[in-house]
């Protein structure tokens, strides 16, 4: 079992309280960085991105729509004056000058239906637009809510690396002060223990698994003397005896 001086072994009752807190310190900074608020808001940033580019995306293929439109019209209006500036000039046989009025017709039919499509694509561009303003708005919020996370969470990291190294300094001196084989074993029996590596024996009732220590066990413990590692039995932690251990 190794022996330690009652002082130190009464010390590791307080080092285990440190080693505690940093535990928690650590699992509490693991939880945060995961934090389900956190990745709700990157989603919802992520999604609203997303919708937003695909709003751009349309609004491009509508501008490209009624450039192509606009295109179309200038050139059949271009052909339309120069038919038209052929017929006024009187030129030609009958036969060819009614063609052209029949093109002119024609075009000016056509320039009609384009002039038709132009003003609905530009309705779908209007109506587009405030799909596209909605789409910026869902992205500024959820970036504003992002933000908000992240500062909260920011906020409660800080606490926590700041309690996590005020124990970690108290940590380190208290050990010091300790006999490090003593150290060294509770640390060990800690590692494989779910952190706790020392615990207190009151009234014949071991603190590191809840139980009654068995009459047998009890004896064992009473005939050890002062300086003497005694371990629980049950869970392996180091038992330090109180005034009232049995």
């Amino acid at each position: 079992m190794g022996t330690a001086p009652v002082e130190d072994q009464f010390k590791l009752l307080e080092l285990q309280k440190l080693d505690t807190v940093l535990d928690v310190s650590k699992r509490t900074f693991e939880q945060t960085v995961k934090h389900p608020d956190l990745a709700a808001a990157r989603n919802a940033v992520k999604g609203a991105t997303q919708r937003h580019e695909e709003a751009l995306a349309r609004a491009e293929e509508i501008r490209s729509q009624e450039e192509s439109i606009e295109r179309e019209i200038s050139t059949v209006q271009q052909r339309i004056e120069k038919d038209q500036r052929a017929l006024d000039s009187g030129k030609g046989s009958a036969s060819t000058l009614t063609n052209l009025q029949h093109e002119i017709q024609t075009l000016h039919a056509k320039k009609a239906d384009l002039e038709s499509q132009e003003i609905e694509i530009m309705g779908t561009s209007e109506e587009h637009q405030s799909e596209l303003e909605a789409a910026q708005q869902e992205v500024d919020s959820a970036q504003a809510k992002l933000q908000d996370t992240e500062t909260s969470l920011r906020a409660v990291l800080a606490e926590v690396q700041s309690k996590a190294r005020v124990a970690q300094e108290e940590r380190q001196r208290l050990a010091a002060s300790i006999a490090p084989a003593l150290v060294a074993q509770y640390d060990k029996i800690r590692a494989r223990n779910g952190g706790v590596g020392v615990a207190r024996l009151v009234k014949g009732m071991s603190e590191g698994s809840g139980m009654k220590l068995a009459a047998g066990d009890l004896a064992e413990i009473k005939a050890a003397r002062p300086e003497e590692v005694v371990l629980c039995p049950d869970s392996g932690v180091i038992l330090v005896r109180s005034e009232e251990w049995n």
